[in-house]
Protein backbone atom coordinates (compact mmCIF):
# COMPACT_ATOMS: atom_id res chain seq x y z
CA UNK A 1 0.00 0.00 0.00
CA UNK A 2 1.48 3.22 -1.17
CA UNK A 3 2.07 5.86 1.63
CA UNK A 4 1.81 9.67 1.06
CA UNK A 5 3.46 12.60 2.74
CA UNK A 6 0.21 14.78 2.46
CA UNK A 7 -0.22 17.72 4.61
CA UNK A 8 -2.57 20.63 4.68
CA UNK A 9 -1.32 24.32 4.17
CA UNK A 10 -3.43 27.80 4.49
CA UNK A 11 -3.07 29.72 2.06
CA UNK A 12 -4.77 33.66 2.45
CA UNK A 13 -6.07 35.49 -0.59
CA UNK A 14 -3.48 37.76 -2.17
CA UNK A 15 -1.07 35.64 -0.47
CA UNK A 16 -0.84 32.95 -2.47
CA UNK A 17 2.18 31.29 -3.61
CA UNK A 18 3.54 30.76 -7.35
CA UNK A 19 3.10 27.42 -6.70
CA UNK A 20 -0.78 26.87 -6.47
CA UNK A 21 -1.27 29.21 -9.60
CA UNK A 22 0.66 27.17 -11.25
CA UNK A 23 -0.90 24.03 -10.67
CA UNK A 24 -4.28 26.20 -11.41
CA UNK A 25 -2.85 26.87 -14.81
CA UNK A 26 -0.80 30.08 -14.27
CA UNK A 27 -3.91 32.27 -14.19
CA UNK A 28 -5.81 33.29 -10.95
CA UNK A 29 -9.37 35.29 -10.92
CA UNK A 30 -10.89 36.34 -7.41
CA UNK A 31 -14.31 38.00 -7.10
CA UNK A 32 -15.42 39.16 -3.98
CA UNK A 33 -18.68 38.37 -1.48
CA UNK A 34 -20.43 34.93 -2.29
CA UNK A 35 -21.30 33.00 -5.08
CA UNK A 36 -24.32 33.45 -5.05
CA UNK A 37 -24.37 37.00 -5.37
CA UNK A 38 -22.45 37.08 -8.50
CA UNK A 39 -24.09 37.52 -12.51
CA UNK A 40 -23.25 38.38 -15.27
CA UNK A 41 -25.51 41.51 -14.69
CA UNK A 42 -24.01 42.97 -11.71
CA UNK A 43 -21.42 45.85 -11.87
CA UNK A 44 -17.60 44.81 -11.03
CA UNK A 45 -14.11 45.85 -11.75
CA UNK A 46 -11.40 43.57 -12.07
CA UNK A 47 -7.79 44.60 -11.90
CA UNK A 48 -5.35 42.58 -14.27
CA UNK A 49 -1.91 42.53 -13.20
CA UNK A 50 1.26 40.44 -14.25
CA UNK A 51 3.31 39.28 -11.07
CA UNK A 52 6.40 37.08 -11.79
CA UNK A 53 4.83 34.49 -14.65
CA UNK A 54 1.46 34.45 -13.48
CA UNK A 55 -1.50 36.55 -13.70
CA UNK A 56 -3.68 37.50 -11.10
CA UNK A 57 -7.28 38.91 -11.76
CA UNK A 58 -8.54 40.57 -8.60
CA UNK A 59 -11.69 42.02 -8.11
CA UNK A 60 -11.52 45.47 -6.31
CA UNK A 61 -14.36 48.19 -5.27
CA UNK A 62 -15.61 50.37 -8.24
CA UNK A 63 -13.54 53.54 -7.60
CA UNK A 64 -11.35 55.58 -9.55
CA UNK A 65 -9.07 55.53 -7.06
CA UNK A 66 -8.42 51.65 -8.09
CA UNK A 67 -7.84 52.09 -11.97
CA UNK A 68 -4.13 52.85 -12.22
CA UNK A 69 -2.01 53.77 -15.37
CA UNK A 70 0.12 50.59 -14.69
CA UNK A 71 -2.51 47.43 -15.65
CA UNK A 72 -5.14 46.46 -17.45
CA UNK A 73 -9.12 46.05 -15.90
CA UNK A 74 -12.16 44.14 -16.86
CA UNK A 75 -14.93 46.61 -16.06
CA UNK A 76 -18.57 45.63 -16.25
CA UNK A 77 -21.71 47.89 -16.58
CA UNK A 78 -25.35 46.48 -17.17
CA UNK A 79 -24.74 45.13 -20.08
CA UNK A 80 -21.53 46.69 -21.18
CA UNK A 81 -18.17 45.56 -20.31
CA UNK A 82 -14.96 47.70 -20.59
CA UNK A 83 -11.36 46.95 -21.37
CA UNK A 84 -9.25 49.72 -20.33
CA UNK A 85 -5.30 49.39 -21.16
CA UNK A 86 -2.74 51.40 -18.68
CA UNK A 87 0.03 52.92 -20.24
CA UNK A 88 2.31 50.47 -18.72
CA UNK A 89 0.24 47.44 -18.86
CA UNK A 90 2.07 44.98 -20.32
CA UNK A 91 0.84 42.38 -23.59
CA UNK A 92 0.23 39.55 -21.70
CA UNK A 93 -2.30 41.82 -19.12
CA UNK A 94 -3.77 42.86 -22.04
CA UNK A 95 -4.70 39.67 -23.42
CA UNK A 96 -5.63 38.18 -20.17
CA UNK A 97 -7.88 40.88 -19.48
CA UNK A 98 -9.62 40.65 -23.27
CA UNK A 99 -9.72 36.82 -22.35
CA UNK A 100 -11.75 37.34 -19.44
CA UNK A 101 -13.86 39.81 -20.57
CA UNK A 102 -15.15 37.82 -23.33
CA UNK A 103 -15.09 34.63 -20.95
CA UNK A 104 -17.63 36.63 -18.51
CA UNK A 105 -19.49 38.32 -21.11
CA UNK A 106 -23.18 37.55 -21.00
CA UNK A 107 -25.32 36.97 -24.16
CA UNK A 108 -25.79 40.72 -26.24
CA UNK A 109 -23.21 42.32 -23.78
CA UNK A 110 -20.94 44.29 -25.64
CA UNK A 111 -17.09 44.39 -25.24
CA UNK A 112 -15.26 47.84 -25.73
CA UNK A 113 -11.40 48.46 -25.77
CA UNK A 114 -10.07 51.37 -24.42
CA UNK A 115 -6.17 52.39 -24.38
CA UNK A 116 -5.45 55.02 -21.87
CA UNK A 117 -4.37 58.54 -23.73
CA UNK A 118 -5.71 56.85 -26.85
CA UNK A 119 -9.09 56.45 -27.62
CA UNK A 120 -10.58 56.38 -23.61
CA UNK A 121 -11.03 60.44 -23.23
CA UNK A 122 -14.30 61.06 -24.98
CA UNK A 123 -16.26 57.82 -23.55
CA UNK A 124 -18.76 59.94 -21.21
CA UNK A 125 -20.29 56.39 -19.81
CA UNK A 126 -16.77 55.20 -18.71
CA UNK A 127 -16.18 58.26 -16.66
CA UNK A 128 -19.24 58.68 -15.24
CA UNK A 129 -19.58 55.35 -13.48
CA UNK A 130 -15.52 55.75 -12.42
CA UNK A 131 -15.33 58.87 -11.18
CA UNK A 132 -13.17 62.04 -11.98
CA UNK A 133 -10.73 61.27 -14.98
CA UNK A 134 -8.48 63.22 -13.28
CA UNK A 135 -8.27 61.25 -9.90
CA UNK A 136 -6.75 57.64 -10.71
CA UNK A 137 -3.12 56.86 -10.57
CA UNK A 138 -1.47 57.93 -13.22
CA UNK A 139 2.27 59.04 -12.37
CA UNK A 140 4.23 59.47 -15.47
CA UNK A 141 6.42 56.49 -14.60
CA UNK A 142 4.14 53.59 -15.41
CA UNK A 143 4.70 54.36 -19.06
CA UNK A 144 7.85 52.38 -18.36
CA UNK A 145 6.48 49.45 -16.98
CA UNK A 146 5.69 47.89 -20.34
CA UNK A 147 9.15 48.25 -21.78
CA UNK A 148 10.32 45.75 -19.50
CA UNK A 149 9.60 42.70 -17.48
CA UNK A 150 7.68 44.19 -14.41
CA UNK A 151 9.17 43.33 -11.44
CA UNK A 152 7.60 42.72 -7.71
CA UNK A 153 7.79 45.39 -4.51
CA UNK A 154 10.74 44.65 -2.83
CA UNK A 155 11.64 45.32 1.07
CA UNK A 156 14.29 45.45 3.13
CA UNK A 157 14.38 46.31 7.07
CA UNK A 158 16.80 48.14 8.19
CA UNK A 159 19.03 47.84 11.61
CA UNK A 160 21.86 49.78 12.18
CA UNK A 161 23.23 48.24 15.24
CA UNK A 162 23.62 45.17 13.14
CA UNK A 163 26.84 45.16 11.91
CA UNK A 164 27.08 41.88 10.09
CA UNK A 165 23.78 42.16 8.39
CA UNK A 166 22.20 45.92 8.34
CA UNK A 167 20.03 45.55 5.41
CA UNK A 168 17.75 42.67 5.71
CA UNK A 169 15.34 41.15 2.79
CA UNK A 170 12.15 40.69 4.00
CA UNK A 171 8.44 40.23 3.25
CA UNK A 172 6.46 43.96 4.11
CA UNK A 173 4.01 42.29 6.53
CA UNK A 174 1.74 45.15 7.97
CA UNK A 175 0.35 43.07 10.47
CA UNK A 176 3.10 42.15 12.26
CA UNK A 177 4.19 44.78 15.26
CA UNK A 178 7.94 44.81 13.84
CA UNK A 179 6.84 47.65 10.99
CA UNK A 180 5.76 50.01 13.79
CA UNK A 181 9.34 49.52 15.65
CA UNK A 182 11.68 49.62 12.50
CA UNK A 183 13.12 51.31 9.11
CA UNK A 184 12.16 50.28 5.49
CA UNK A 185 13.27 50.54 2.34
CA UNK A 186 10.59 49.83 -0.23
CA UNK A 187 11.49 49.56 -4.18
CA UNK A 188 8.17 49.85 -6.14
CA UNK A 189 10.85 49.62 -9.11
CA UNK A 190 9.63 52.65 -10.46
CA UNK A 191 9.79 54.74 -7.00
CA UNK A 192 11.85 54.11 -4.10
CA UNK A 193 10.75 54.76 0.20
CA UNK A 194 11.63 55.23 2.86
CA UNK A 195 9.11 54.02 5.40
CA UNK A 196 9.79 55.03 9.03
CA UNK A 197 7.33 53.50 12.04
CA UNK A 198 5.62 55.13 14.75
CA UNK A 199 8.29 54.11 17.30
CA UNK A 200 11.11 54.52 14.84
CA UNK A 201 11.38 58.17 14.76
CA UNK A 202 14.48 58.69 17.15
CA UNK A 203 16.58 55.57 14.53
CA UNK A 204 18.60 58.38 12.82
CA UNK A 205 20.89 56.09 12.26
CA UNK A 206 18.26 53.57 10.59
CA UNK A 207 17.08 56.32 8.99
CA UNK A 208 20.41 58.02 7.25
CA UNK A 209 21.22 54.20 6.31
CA UNK A 210 17.98 53.73 4.63
CA UNK A 211 18.16 56.93 2.64
CA UNK A 212 21.63 56.69 1.58
CA UNK A 213 20.78 53.03 0.62
CA UNK A 214 17.72 53.60 -0.99
CA UNK A 215 19.48 56.48 -3.16
CA UNK A 216 22.13 54.47 -4.26
CA UNK A 217 19.70 51.45 -5.47
CA UNK A 218 17.62 53.96 -7.34
CA UNK A 219 20.91 55.43 -9.40
CA UNK A 220 21.40 52.06 -10.59
CA UNK A 221 18.12 51.71 -12.33
CA UNK A 222 17.73 52.75 -16.33
CA UNK A 223 16.37 55.72 -15.24
CA UNK A 224 16.16 57.37 -11.46
CA UNK A 225 12.97 56.95 -9.37
CA UNK A 226 12.08 59.34 -6.78
CA UNK A 227 13.48 58.24 -2.88
CA UNK A 228 10.34 59.55 -0.63
CA UNK A 229 10.41 59.04 2.96
CA UNK A 230 7.36 58.07 5.03
CA UNK A 231 7.03 58.20 8.71
CA UNK A 232 3.87 56.36 9.77
CA UNK A 233 0.96 57.18 10.58
CA UNK A 234 0.33 58.27 7.30
CA UNK A 235 -2.01 58.30 4.38
CA UNK A 236 0.16 55.99 1.94
CA UNK A 237 0.32 57.49 -1.93
CA UNK A 238 -1.84 55.83 -4.27
CA UNK A 239 0.37 55.41 -6.76
CA UNK A 240 2.79 53.04 -3.67
CA UNK A 241 -0.51 51.56 -3.10
CA UNK A 242 -0.74 49.89 -6.56
CA UNK A 243 2.50 48.76 -6.93
CA UNK A 244 1.44 46.06 -4.85
CA UNK A 245 -1.45 43.26 -5.08
CA UNK A 246 -1.46 43.43 -1.00
CA UNK A 247 -0.91 46.18 0.51
CA UNK A 248 -3.44 47.49 3.46
CA UNK A 249 -3.47 51.19 4.12
CA UNK A 250 -4.86 50.71 7.38
CA UNK A 251 -2.70 47.47 8.51
CA UNK A 252 0.47 49.51 7.86
CA UNK A 253 -1.07 52.21 9.79
CA UNK A 254 -2.22 49.80 12.56
CA UNK A 255 -5.40 50.17 12.21
CA UNK A 256 -5.90 54.05 12.41
CA UNK A 257 -5.48 56.01 8.74
CA UNK A 258 -4.79 60.28 9.04
CA UNK A 259 -6.47 62.16 6.97
CA UNK A 260 -2.53 63.57 5.82
CA UNK A 261 0.49 62.21 4.41
CA UNK A 262 3.31 62.55 6.26
CA UNK A 263 5.97 62.44 3.46
CA UNK A 264 9.35 63.95 3.32
CA UNK A 265 11.67 64.43 0.41
CA UNK A 266 15.27 62.84 1.18
CA UNK A 267 17.25 66.38 1.08
CA UNK A 268 13.66 67.64 4.19
CA UNK A 269 14.18 64.26 6.18
CA UNK A 270 18.59 64.22 5.83
CA UNK A 271 17.62 67.94 7.49
CA UNK A 272 15.38 66.65 9.78
CA UNK A 273 17.33 63.75 11.13
CA UNK A 274 20.54 65.96 11.20
CA UNK A 275 22.67 63.99 8.81
CA UNK A 276 25.14 65.21 6.56
CA UNK A 277 25.24 62.88 2.88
Amino acid sequence: MEHRNDFQETVFQRREPPELVHVLGGKLAIRQGTRAHWSSENTAMHVVRLSGEHIFIDEVDLNIRNLCSGYSYCISILDQIYVWHGCGSTPRERNAARDYAQATAAKGTSVTELREGDNDTDDEMFWMVLGDSGDYAKADYWRFRNTSAPSDPRCWIVDATVEDDPIRAVALSPAETMIQQSVYIIDCSLEFFVLVGTHARSKRSDISLAIQTGMRVAISKPFSPTVHVLVIPTQLPLDMRHAFRDLDESEVNGGFVPDHMNILSTTEAIKHVGVLL
